[in-house]
């Protein structure tokens, strides 16, 4: 059982790391740039200094950030790139750079233009209120934006007559820009190349500061993602945990009764009620509970759309538990009903089929008691296949109660997730997901623990299986 489990537990880290990589990666590609948003060098008026100035302050903040350091373990691009472009950070230089080194393919000389429009920046910018200045100042913050070599060569051929006093920096760009035009990638130089970039890179960083509990930081409003969920998560915790309780007490007795009288009329009509419960939409049930809840008029109101914060300043449950149930009670059964359905529908098909078994005829021939052996007996049996259940059925809530929590304005992590989306704070989406998949793969470990203690056929199976 031991190597069992152990065998579990690997699986289950390394199919965590494999989603560790995707969700970093993902992020990386997310829309917006953090270091724009989070870097106090970058509030407000920052956005307006021009791009080769801007270039060194991005730098500093993307170093302090641990921005500056290779992505991943190992890199592939074409045998033309540097091993070193990750190391230019502001979005302008490094989109210009790839779009030239794309098209050149000499890394070198594509520098050296970088370089020489930043030296020509520096000269004209220690005159700025002169008038060639601020023409120069514009004409270098549209090279630097340009995407292709033919139109940085037609943007300085229609100035290259104002050059003026910055004849000789201009003279340096115009000579790059020629050198440029004649050089083109060789075929062979596309072929892929694999290089090792060391441990210290962003992604290593980030799963070790994800292990020790630092989330980072929202792009939001610049506080810790783990303060935000911890925030969030006892309200979800309440919602959840109350809306399983409430759909088992229902479950169970539906279930059974309908696997042992469900054969009439009455058990055609529950069985008809459950489906109706389990195809009605969340959103529209919640929709109209929350409309009956809030309309003094009908008699009904005791929900209040801005009542969370009142609980929370409250002291606690026990502090005044008939206004926590109240505030709690819509979005528990907007959460429950479908569930509940589901489960007595799947209680009594697990039921049912456990009569079926020879061994429940064979203790009826012995004369055991009805109580005892539908209670001793089958429902243990017919449980087994509920625990596996249970497995998914955390994980999925917390997914499903987005709507939900938006609705009745719940401050929990569905709330958040959804408010996290709208603003693009992917630090925060993401260590959502990977939370999810944690609790995905720890409800799936604790399943199969479960099932091996409750299963003696299991324990047995899993002993015998040969060793791989």
């Amino acid at each position: 059982m031991s190597g069992f489990l152990l065998k579990k537990i690997l699986s289950l880290l390394l199919a965590l790391w494999v989603i560790s990589i995707l969700l970093f990666f993902l992020q990386r590609a997310a829309p917006g740039d953090a270091v724009l948003r989070l870097g106090r060098a970058f509030s407000g008026e920052m956005y307006h200094v021009h791009p080769l100035a801007a270039e060194a302050i991005y730098r500093a903040e993307a170093q302090r950030r641990g921005l500056n350091l290779p992505a991943f373990y190992i890199s592939v691009q074409p045998a033309f790139f540097p091993d070193t472009l990750y190391r230019i950070q502001y979005p302008e230089a490094l989109a210009l750079q790839r779009a030239l080194l794309l098209e050149t393919g000499d890394w070198s000389k594509v520098q050296a233009f970088y370089g020489a429009l930043t030296r020509c920046y520096s000269f004209v910018a220690e005159d700025p209120s002169d008038r060639e200045s601020i023409f120069w100042q514009q004409r270098l913050s549209e090279l630097v934006r340009v995407e292709t070599l033919a139109e940085a060569r037609i943007l300085w051929k229609t100035s290259v007559h104002r050059l003026g006093r910055y004849r000789h920096q201009g003279q340096a760009i115009g000579n790059l820009l020629d050198q440029l035009a004649v050089s083109r990638p060789g075929v062979m130089s596309w072929l892929p190349t694999l290089r090792w970039q060391g441990w210290d890179n962003q992604y290593h960083r980030w799963f070790r500061q994800w292990l020790r509990g630092d989330l980072g930081v929202s792009l939001r409003d610049g506080r810790k993602v783990g303060e935000k969920l911890g925030e969030a998560l006892p309200w979800t915790l309440w919602i959840n945990g109350a809306a399983i309780l409430l759909a088992y007490l229902f479950a169970f007795p539906m279930g059974i009764f309908l696997a042992l009288k469900g054969r009439g009329r009455l058990g055609q009509l529950l069985r008809n009620t459950l489906l109706v419960l389990y195809a009605l939409p969340s959103f529209w049930v919640g929709s109209m509970l929350l409309l009956l809840a809030t309309s003094p008029e009908l008699g009904y109101d005791f929900f209040r759309v801005s009542g969370w914060l009142a609980l929370k300043q409250g002291g606690g449950f026990w502090a005044d538990p008939f206004a926590w149930m109240a505030q709690l009670s819509l979005p528990v059964i907007c959460m429950a009903y479908g569930l509940a359905a589901f489960l007595a529908h799947y209680l009594q098909h697990s039921f049912s089929a456990v009569l079926q078994e020879p061994f429940v005829a064979f203790a009826r021939t012995r004369g055991i008691s009805g109580f005892r052996l539908y209670f001793g007996h089958v429902l243990p049996n017919a449980l087994l296949p509920q625990v596996v259940f249970v497995a998914e059925l955390v994980p999925t809530l917390f997914s499903g109660s987005v709507i939900i929590e938006y609705l009745f304005n719940v401050p929990g992590m569905g709330r958040l997730l959804l408010d996290s989306l709208v603003s693009q704070d992917w630090p925060t989406v993401y260590s959502f997901v990977l939370l999810i998949a944690f609790l995905t793969a720890f409800g799936l470990l604790f399943s199969d623990m479960l099932l091996q203690w409750t299963d003696p056929r299991i324990r047995i199976a899993a002993s015998q299986s040969p060793p791989s």
